[in-house]
């Protein structure tokens, strides 16, 4: 596996991988992180075209029906860019467009966790943030409610029809392929400075 490292270690940096619903604290997380490890970059599953999500309804409730396969979702370029950053090289996420500076550890936001078969072999540590699906759903319509302008009213009604009828199922589905293989399970209701404690000894500990 990788290793945390100093400047000139000429090992492979470790990769880091956070996994949760959305709204999960995993943005949070990662932040705090990177105060507390400078030389650490980050590279966002958000910043590539993920098929999961581009998928219509009626094709998401087949793939619900067929097992929820989430191995079957394949990220084009991701396996790519992780490896590029594990050797010391710049990586680009395509749909924003970022140029990810190389640094250690890469902190990942992955969402599907070692369930993404291309980049499985290249997580160290993969954590999942245990958040109660009310709780991450709440955080969410706050965090929109922030935005300006704020989501107009006809995109929650069709955001919140949507979780009722798919999302929720979907999210319980990952939690069940993803958070069974995780390295370290942490409170997602503790404050963010409290679980990046937490995350640093275990940090320590594996050297």
């Amino acid at each position: 596996g990788g290793s945390i490292g100093t400047e000139g270690d000429m090992s492979a940096p470790a990769v880091i991988a956070f996994a949760g619903p959305p709204g999960s604290g995993k943005t949070a997380l990662i932040a705090a992180l990177r105060e507390r490890l400078p030389a650490s970059t980050v590279l966002f599953l958000d910043g590539f075209d993920n098929p999961a999500t581009s998928l219509s309804r009626d094709e998401l409730a087949a793939w619900l029906r067929g097992g929820a396969r989430f191995e079957d979702f394949v990220v084009p370029g991701l396996a790519q860019a992780l490896a590029a950053l594990r050797a010391g090289r710049a990586a680009v996420e395509p749909l924003s467009g970022r140029s990810v500076p190389p640094g250690r550890p890469v902190l990942f936001e992955m969402p599907l966790g070692r369930a993404h078969l291309p980049t499985a072999a290249m997580i160290d540590l993969l954590v999942w943030l245990d958040t109660p699906p009310d709780v991450a759903l709440a955080r969410n319509l706050l965090a929109w409610e922030r935005q300006i302008p704020p989501p107009p009213r006809a995109w929650l009604e069709r955001y919140a029809g949507e979780y009722l009828a798919l999302t929720r199922d979907v999210l319980a589905a990952q939690a069940t392929a993803v958070a069974g293989h995780a390295d370290l399970r942490l409170d997602g209701m503790v404050p963010v400075a409290e679980a990046a404690g937490r995350l640093m000894i275990e940090l320590q500990h594996r050297g």
